[in-house]
């Protein structure tokens, strides 16, 4: 099925800190977290944006790590 998508997390400034790939409400849970992620996020929740959406898991995984690699080659530093 294709109920999965990819989604970034912003913080207060608008910048990406984090790129996901879920489906249902896993955008959303912040729960979850790296201690990192935490730490960036700790005063102001992140702002959520689906970037793609109807994928399969192995089309969302793929992506997520383009989106990943494509941020890190221009020296965003994410959590």
């Amino acid at each position: 099925m294709n109920n999965f998508y990819v989604y970034c997390h912003k913080d207060s400034d608008g910048k990406i800190r984090y790129f996901g790939k879920g489906r249902n409400k896993r955008a959303w849970d912040f729960t979850k977290r790296n201690p990192y992620w935490k730490n960036v996020f700790k005063n102001t929740p992140p702002t959520v944006e689906i970037l793609v959406d109807h994928l399969s898991e192995s089309a969302a995984f793929e992506l997520e790590k383009f989106f990943i690699a494509e941020a890190k080659a221009d020296g965003v530093q994410l959590c």
